[in-house]
Parts: structure tokens; sequence; C-alpha cells
């Protein structure tokens, strides 16, 4: 997730965090999916207008995200099918996202986008 000058420093904040999760029994793959989950949950609250609610819960979904390959690192179970499936989910999660931002905007009459009439093509409103 993080590449360049920040892994270092964020991989020692993580490092204890997944020994920790080691002791629960979790594996990588339950993280995976308990953020793609949450992330559906953000999904329908940014669909159902709920934005401050989508917002928060889309930052809930990264942290497993962030977490699951400091606990497969930590449970020595890192695996490349293990690294594919927590991309794919990373896709699918992004998709679902995307989804609910096109979900709000195709059912909502006036999204608040005013200030943007003058700037942006994308925005009829």
């Amino acid at each position: 997730m993080f590449d360049g000058r920040f892994r270092v420093q964020v991989e020692k904040v993580v490092r204890p965090v997944g020994e920790t999760l080691r002791k629960t029994g979790l594996s990588p793959d339950h993280l995976t999916l308990l953020g793609m989950l949450v992330a559906v949950a953000a999904a329908v609250s940014i669909g159902a207008g709920a934005l401050q609610l989508g917002l928060f819960l889309v930052i809930c979904s990264a942290l497993p995200d962030l977490l699951d390959g400091a606990l497969a690192k930590a449970s020595n179970s890192a695996s490349q099918r293990g690294a594919f499936f927590d991309s794919v989910v990373d896709r699918v999660t992004d998709a679902l996202l995307f989804g609910g931002v096109a979900w709000f905007f195709a059912t909502t009459k006036d999204p608040g986008c005013r200030s943007f009439r003058s700037r942006s093509w994308a925005c009829r409103c």
C-alpha cells in the first residue's frame, strides 16, 4: 500500500499490530474480507446520501487492508495467492465505492454541486 519513503515508517507502526492480530487466530483473508464488507456499507451509505457516515466507513474499510499484510508477515503466511486475493478484493472495493458515488449522483436531484457549475463540465446541475 505504501511505497517509497513512507513504507519503513508505516511498517514500524503496523508490525506490532500484526503480531497482536496473529494471536487472535484471524487470517489475513479474514481482514481482507472484513474491509470489503465495511466498503459495502460505505457504498450503501454514500449512495443513500449519508456522506459523512460513508466517509467514516471508507476510512474504516482501509484499516483492515492496511493490516492484512502485517498479519500475513507476522503469521508467516504471506503468499502470492494472498497478495493476488488482496489485490482483487481491493479492485472490487474500489468498484463498490465508485458505484456508491454513482448511485448518489444518479438518485439525488440536487447533489450540492452548484459551486462547480462554472468550473466543471461534468456537473450538469
